[in-house]
């Protein structure tokens, strides 16, 4: 076994040479989806052991078949009983499932999260156990586990979601009548608030970028008037920006080099406000497809923008807890902060679910005070206004149920 880089600073992959039970010397050559060497040869050493793993069911299978052929045919009719159900080992569906489900209806980036879960938690707990033999006692235990091992809710939460969808696979395609998992519940979660910078904030890390890396101005600034998430950024082109129409169309991401589409699958518009305008037509336009590019002109990744941004924000004096995603939270709280409904900020945000706009509701405050104060348990003196002395007014809405207007689209963080 060896593991080896294909490009400087790409993912490891592994090389397996082994030979399989009709005695031929095979190799397998898989990416491990990491570029930390550590972490890939840990990968890789479990990707050995399961393809042993994998081979010893194959034997045991075959064995099964011979006995079966030899075993002479009995010449009472037997009694008609229930079969008992064949066993199917975890480990072994597992990695079919990954295989035939998770890459073929999955973006890169979760197939790398839904591969970490059981590698790391469901393999260990489930091993070669058969599917059968899964619980909601045992699952029960595995989410104690978790827990002790000091994983958040929400961690654990994912975890327990990639086992939901493997064994409801595993019902769809015939090897469970049920899953487990229908009768386990998910941990409560807290959503904490997102922590976004201050409008202070903003101005003196941008003034750190035109002190030490003017390069990266636009970059970030765009982030910040935009809300786009990081690998939607790398993937802007010049032809998804429209300057006579105004719009920005948010076509596809970038994830460890691989261009795949926005989260969700679908594409969405954002305007550009003035400020934005004058920084995007201010970039020079070289021969490079992308807005955003190295020298060489292929789309900067990841890592280079971690690297400018943690130095910069550190000149700039700004908390450490201060990431690149928390430009997003910038755009979005700056926005519900002056005024803009929680539908259209879904919108801009190309939120799938209201339920994850909703947690910005709480910064417009004054909409919430606005709406109480139409409360009253006095009469009214004017007849006509006395039925409606103790509602809502129509025009006090709550953010969540505004409806989206052309003039709020247009405000970005001034």
């Amino acid at each position: 076994m060896a593991i080896r880089q294909r490009t400087k600073n790409g993912p490891w992959y592994v090389d397996l040479y082994y030979q399989d039970n009709n005695g031929t010397q095979q190799r397998l050559q898989r990416s491990t989806g990491t570029r930390n060497r550590r972490e890939a040869e840990q990968i890789a050493r479990q990707m050995e052991k399961q393809l042993q793993t994998e081979l010893a069911d194959q034997r045991l299978t075959q064995q099964r078949a011979i006995q079966q052929t030899v075993t002479p045919t009995p010449t009472v009719q037997p009694v008609q009983v229930t079969p008992p159900q064949s066993s199917v080992p975890f480990s072994g569906f597992a990695k079919r499932w990954f295989d035939q489900y998770v890459v073929p209806n999955n973006k890169p980036s979760t197939q790398r999260n839904k591969n970490y879960h059981i590698r790391v938690h469901l393999a260990p707990c489930f091993g070669h156990d058969d599917l059968h033999s899964i619980t909601v006692e045992r699952i029960e235990v595995l989410k104690a586990t978790l827990l002790n091992k000091r994983l958040g809710a929400k961690s654990v939460n994912n975890v327990l979601g990639t086992l939901r969808t493997l064994l409801s696979t595993a019902v769809d395609w015939g090897y469970l009548d049920r899953s487990p998992m229908d009768r386990v519940k998910p941990l409560k979660t807290i959503n904490a608030a997102p922590d976004f910078f201050s409008r202070d904030e903003v101005a003196q890390f941008l003034a750190s970028c035109r002190q030490h890396k003017p390069e990266w101005h636009d970059f970030f600034a765009t982030a910040f008037l935009t809300g786009m998430r990081r690998g939607e950024l790398l993937a802007l082109q010049w032809k998804d920006i429209d300057f006579e129409r105004g719009i920005i169309k948010v076509r596809r991401s970038i994830w460890n080099g691989l261009v795949t589409t926005p989260k969700g699958g679908k594409e969405r518009v954002l305007p550009i406000n003035p400020e934005l305008r004058t920084i995007l037509e201010g970039i020079h336009r070289s021969r490079s497809l992308f807005v955003f590019h190295q020298d060489n002109g292929q789309p900067l990744e990841g890592h280079h923008v971690q690297k400018a941004l943690v130095p910069l924000r550190r000149k700039a004096g700004l908390r450490s807890s201060l990431r690149f995603h928390d430009m997003r939270h910038t755009f979005a709280s700056h926005l519900v902060i002056n005024g803009v409904s929680i539908r259209v900020v879904q919108e801009l945000m190309g939120h799938s679910d209201i339920k994850t706009t909703l947690v910005y509701a709480h910064l417009n405050s004054d909409s919430l005070k606005g709406a109480v104060n139409t409360l009253s348990l006095t009469a009214s003196d004017a007849g006509s206004d006395a039925q409606n002395s103790d509602t809502y007014s129509d025009t006090d809405q709550n953010p969540a149920d505004s409806a989206p207007s052309q003039n709020e689209k247009s405000q970005q963080i001034q």
